[in-house]
């Protein structure tokens, strides 16, 4: 048997079985394939795990980046959202939009400010109002701008419509898409 020894039941191990085999009355089992057994994980199994934990890593790390810069687009809509009950107050009593902060009562532009926001404005003209990134935001979104067009109905009703053209969509709010 390719040289190896067992171990009968009625002698005791000496130095050269040691290495091979144990007797336990039913079955022979080599010791070195228990050894083998018992030794842990082979380098293909362990490189295979690390591998997937990268995998599984870098879908994570990306789809948490994306929810980040959500995070910071919808900073700018809860700074404007206080601005349009103030330009529509001021369309109410006016019958007009207002042509920009100061006229609607509010402070200046740069005053409106928040984490990744630098200002907020209203511009009368093409009936805006607008948030531009800057401070900590994000690179992907960082000088670049939101804006909710006014819409005003013959009734009087403004309503916004979110525009952003230079944020990819995947970033924006659903309301913005």
């Amino acid at each position: 048997m390719n040289g190896d020894t067992f171990v009968r039941a009625n002698r005791l191990p000496t130095a050269d079985t040691d290495r091979c085999c144990n007797y336990d009355g039913l079955h022979k089992i080599k010791i070195d394939q228990v050894k083998r057994a018992q030794s842990g994980f082979t380098l293909i199994e362990l490189m295979i795990v690390v591998a997937i934990i990268g995998i599984m890593l870098s879908l994570a790390i990306s789809q948490y980046s994306a929810y980040l810069v959500r995070a910071q687009v919808s900073e700018s809509l809860s700074l404007m959202a206080a601005m349009k009950t103030t330009a529509g107050e001021y369309y109410n009593q006016t019958g007009s939009y207002p042509a920009n902060n100061s006229v609607a009562g509010l402070t200046a532009p740069a005053t409106i400010v928040g984490n990744y926001i630098t200002e907020v404005d209203i511009n009368g003209t093409p009936s805006n109002i607008q948030a531009t990134f800057g401070h900590n935001a994000n690179i992907v979104i960082s000088g670049h701008q939101i804006r909710l067009s006014a819409i005003i109905s013959g009734q009087g009703i403004v309503r916004y419509q979110c525009k952003a053209p230079t944020i990819d969509a995947q970033y924006l709010p659903s309301v913005c898409r």
